[in-house]
């Protein structure tokens, strides 16, 4: 959590940093925030950063153009991601992606969030209007269900390899927008796709001083649909901070 809890505040450094025309001190907390996370092997981290970078550079030549493309991107996320991820996860695909030779290259968190989330959209279309309940996705039914994804030992792997063997739904789906649907329903998915769409589109006042903002909305957004559960204590808490 520390190195999560760097690279978001990384950001509003550089701000301070370009206000005062320190670009090379910005560089400087770019690369050290960037070897940190290398160095323990966090991609959530790793893609927080070069999302953010990406972000930063089109907004330093139009946040207009940045705030409408992340609060249209990030409203179309929230609303649709039950539906998206339903539509393209199923069980025997992420068996099959798991042994194909594009899986075994990605990281190790990439096939147990693909399970998690295909379980996740499945049951919040259960209950799409009003959800399961807050914080439900720790009693969710079936969610202590174990899952085993084997190597199926045609590729290149000699022996077999446990690629995930842990419930369908560990205390929560590792996408904040899916535990929204899944525990609030679409009800409360579209009001925070829309309060947060709004929020992010009035970033497009910022000055060229102020575009890191658009990488930390970016970063955020990254580990908030691929990392952690929205009502962990600390997550919040650097959300405040």
């Amino acid at each position: 959590n520390g190195v999560v809890i760097l690279v978001l505040l990384t950001w509003p450094a550089i701000i301070v940093l370009n206000r005062r025309k320190k670009w090379r001190w910005s560089i400087v907390a770019l690369i050290s925030v960037s070897g940190i996370a290398v160095h323990i092997g966090h991609s959530a981290s790793l893609l927080a950063i070069f999302a953010g970078l990406f972000a930063w550079g089109i907004a330093r030549f139009s946040r207009n153009f940045a705030a409408k493309s992340i609060a249209a991107t990030f409203i179309i996320l929230v609303v649709s991601m039950p539906f998206l991820v339903g539509g393209i996860l199923d069980p025997a695909g992420i068996r099959h992606f798991a042994n194909s030779n594009i899986g075994r290259k990605m990281p190790s968190s990439v096939v147990p969030r693909l399970t998690i989330w295909e379980f996740a959209a499945k049951r919040s279309m259960e209950r799409p209007v009003l959800g399961w309940g807050l914080n439900s996705s720790r009693i969710m039914p079936g969610g202590g269900d174990k899952v085993i994804i084997l190597d199926d030992g045609k590729g290149k792997i000699s022996e077999k390899q446990i690629y995930y063997n842990e419930s369908k739904l560990p205390l929560h789906p590792h996408n904040q927008a899916l535990q929204v649907w899944l525990e609030l329903g679409g009800v409360a998915a579209i009001f925070a796709a829309l309060f947060g769409g709004a929020i992010i589109f009035r970033l497009s006042r910022a000055s060229i001083a102020e575009a890191p903002v658009f990488g930390l909305i970016t970063s955020y957004l990254a580990f908030a649909l691929s990392s952690f559960g929205a009502w962990q204590n600390w997550w919040i808490a650097t959300l405040f901070l």
